[in-house]
């Protein structure tokens, strides 16, 4: 998390975090984030594994 605030929800967990919080994910299950802030969430998320992974789940983009 790098500004605002998020609430995160994996399965039956939910837990909410401000800038500096850092939460994983387990693979293949299915996960939300909510902006539960006043102002903007920014946040930088990191795929592993990689890209060959994420172009299975991502829907094809028009050149």
């Amino acid at each position: 998390m790098l500004e605002g605030k998020a609430r995160f929800a994996c399965e039956d967990d939910e837990t909410t975090f401000g800038p500096g919080g850092v939460v994983v994910f387990p693979p293949d299950k299915e996960h939300s984030t909510e902006n539960v802030g006043d102002g903007d969430l920014v946040l930088e998320e990191v795929f592993s594994p990689g890209p060959d992974r994420l172009s299975k789940l991502a829907p094809e983009r028009p050149q």
